[in-house]
């Protein structure tokens, strides 16, 4: 049997219907669409699902720098978040993460 074919690829506009695929319904984890670290915890309660859902799809329209999705065998497989430090307004307001000054 073969080793999978397994590619890394960048979120893009194009490959939205891959990421739906990956986060189903309910966008991942409890309506997050990756916005849970981008968001203030009253703006992303306030939004939830949807309102994060459609948040997250204006940045992949606006080409944000988002992650990468992992195909296997050319079928969508997983999502890695990978974006700046500085796009994720929870952990630049955190203690417990603080920047390490590289970039």
């Amino acid at each position: 049997m073969a080793a999978p074919k397994i590619r890394c690829l960048p979120l893009t506009p194009d490959r939205w219907d891959d990421l739906e695929r990956i986060f189903g319904p309910n966008g991942a984890n409890s309506g997050c669409w990756c916005m849970w670290f981008r968001r203030p915890r009253k703006e992303w309660q306030a939004a939830h699902s949807k309102g994060n859902r459609a948040a997250f799809k204006k940045l992949v329209d606006d080409d944000a720098p988002l992650g990468l999705i992992a195909y296997v065998d050319g079928a969508p497989a997983g999502w890695c978040a990978v974006a700046p430090y500085e796009d994720y307004s929870v952990l630049v307001r955190s203690k417990l993460f603080p920047p390490t000054g590289e970039s």
